[in-house]
């Protein structure tokens, strides 16, 4: 990211069911913001909720930032805790780009959060007026200048190891005002706006106690507080919200899973989505199904595709937990799945110079690895996924393998374009 000192920023892409599929064919984009502590590794949404495997039958990328704990994903007047955060402007000027070259359309986007996500959320479409059409929150902070809220701002921030006062500067100025949701509310008329918020109260999720009528969860009470805020101004500014109070619940992920599932056919009415593309029909037969069968072992769920050419006469059907290939003059078609898989697709997949897969992933006493027609892939936790091509491979053969080198640690450098 420029705007970022040059750090690399990470953004996981979970890609429409038709994707690979239909290579002509472009795609709305979901996306989709953390809260205060994300992980630097994985966006929560991926691992904390039901949410990739709910959306791989549906024709929509889903856009995953990764990063950014106690950034409200906005821009920062100063650095702080080692971090020049610079999110608002990695996101609506530097990613879009990107997300273009992956077949993203630039006008059918929408961008929902939870937590601190979900203000970053109204913020972003409340400021960028013309990036997105549809914004949920779910247990966000709409209200950031009314007495005493830049205050537990900073309380929250603090915690995250931050300083608010360097986020937005002294409390009350100009730019609190500027990222208030309720004072900018007006950007938002004519989108689908969706807010969402517990009472704090124990609920379905939460060990109810001995006085489960008594508020437990003061961060989702005053997401319900700052959140009804934002729907009376809407209210007067004449912009529609569509609100959902819930009885009880606190501020944890199994309360924000179902606020996505509610929200989505609202988002994908919004756009105008066919029923085609909300639903997959497809069926699994011959080597295909043998496959299936050899890796009931993995989740791999249901098919949601059917099976299409793959590159040089090859084919392949995609799952909702992996993908099937099968090389041309094969008779067996191969599962990917997991870390392996992923890199393998982001490689380009049977195009890349792996070539087909002539395994599934078999296990190391140190983690996994699957082989290639032109090399492999193995993957630790140390190290995560890394790409060997055939003539490392013998190399590493003849050196004892794993008893000798160890495992693969990064993927090949060109010497030519190796730092020093």
């Amino acid at each position: 990211s420029p705007s970022m000192d040059g750090e690399v920023q990470k953004v996981q892409l979970h890609l429409a069911r038709d994707w690979y599929s239909d290579p002509d064919r472009d795609f709305p984009s979901l996306w989709m913001l953390g809260g205060l502590w994300g992980s630097e590794q994985e966006n929560g949404w991926s691992y904390k909720t039901d949410t990739v495997r709910f959306f791989a039958d549906k024709n929509v990328n889903l856009v995953l930032p990764v990063g950014g704990s106690g950034s409200f994903y906005t821009d920062w007047q100063q650095p702080d805790n080692g971090q020049n955060y610079q999110w608002e402007t990695f996101l609506t000027q530097e990613l879009p780009p990107v997300l273009a070259q992956w077949r993203t359309r630039d006008n059918q986007r929408a961008v929902v959060g939870l937590s601190m996500g979900a203000t970053s959320a109204v913020n972003l479409a409340a400021r960028n007026p013309d990036m997105f059409d549809a914004v949920g929150s779910f247990s966000g902070y709409l209200d950031t200048t009314s007495p005493g809220m830049p205050q537990l701002f900073d309380q929250n921030l603090k915690s995250a190891g931050f300083d608010a006062t360097k986020m937005w500067g002294p409390y009350y100025s100009r730019d609190w005002r500027e990222h208030d949701p309720k004072l900018n509310v007006r950007s938002l008329r004519g989108k689908l706006v969706y807010v969402s918020a517990g009472n704090g109260k124990p609920g379905a999720h939460d060990d109810q106690g001995d006085h489960p009528e008594i508020i437990s969860n003061p961060m989702e009470a005053g997401s319900r507080v700052t959140s009804q805020t934002f729907v009376n101004a809407a209210k007067l500014a004449g912009v529609d919200v569509i609100a959902r109070w819930r009885p009880n619940g606190t501020h944890n992920w199994p309360y924000w899973e179902p606020e996505l599932h509610e929200m989505w056919p609202m988002i994908a009415e919004k756009w105008g989505i066919d029923a085609g593309d909300l639903a997959a029909e497809c069926t699994v037969d011959g080597v295909f199904a043998e496959a299936v069968e050899r890796s009931r072992g993995t989740d791999v769920g249901e098919c949601i595709s059917n099976v299409y050419a793959g590159p040089d006469g090859g084919e392949i059907q995609d799952f909702e937990g992996a993908r099937f290939f099968r090389a041309p003059d094969s008779d067996t078609a191969y599962a990917q799945w997991g870390r392996t898989g992923a890199l393998y697709s982001s490689m380009g997949g049977a195009s890349s110079w792996l070539g087909y897969p002539v395994s599934e992933e078999e296990s190391l006493s140190k983690g996994v690895y699957v082989r290639y027609e032109h090399g492999r892939i193995h993957y630790t936790d140390d190290y995560g996924a890394v790409a060997v091509k055939d003539d490392v491979i013998a190399a590493w053969e003849r050196k004892n393998w794993e008893h000798g080198f160890g495992y693969p640690v990064s993927a090949e450098v060109d010497i030519h374009d190796a730092d020093g």
